[in-house]
């Protein structure tokens, strides 16, 4: 992909995109938009090219359901953020949780915006600011 290319940090050179901070956030989110779509695309037009596992339980969950209309696709389960792909997050979290039990802390982390700022140096962006303990 051309535009992982364009966020990398070369040695030597200075990489406007990456430093144009807020800018760089509406850049990126832009691109995404733009290959997202294509990606799904490119699933729609393949499903012949594709793996198909798991085709036939998939096509009987909705096998008594005629109010949907139109061509079923399959999203393979690669596919980041589809349905079949958060079902197996979730079941690699809850193997987990059986194997090692339920977590005995539930840690939260606050911090002061006043803080930060002042152990910001200048040319420092706040992601990479190291942040002492502050109260």
């Amino acid at each position: 992909m051309i535009y992982a290319s364009l966020y990398m940090e070369k040695k030597d050179q200075f990489n406007y995109i990456t430093k144009s901070r807020m800018l760089f956030l509406q850049y990126a989110v832009d691109n995404y938009v733009k290959v997202e779509p294509a990606r799904l695309a490119y699933i729609r037009l393949n499903q012949k090219e594709l793996r198909k596992e798991r085709s036939d339980i998939l096509l009987g969950d909705s096998a008594g359901d005629k109010s949907s209309s139109g061509q079923r696709i399959i999203i393979p389960a690669s596919f980041v953020c589809g349905p079949r792909y958060m079902k197996h997050r979730q079941q690699g979290a809850l193997a987990f949780v059986s194997q090692y039990g339920s977590p005995d802390f539930f840690i939260t982390f606050t911090f002061s915006i006043d803080g930060i700022l002042q152990d910001v140096r200048q040319g420092v962006l706040y992601e990479d600011a190291v942040v002492s303990g502050h109260a």
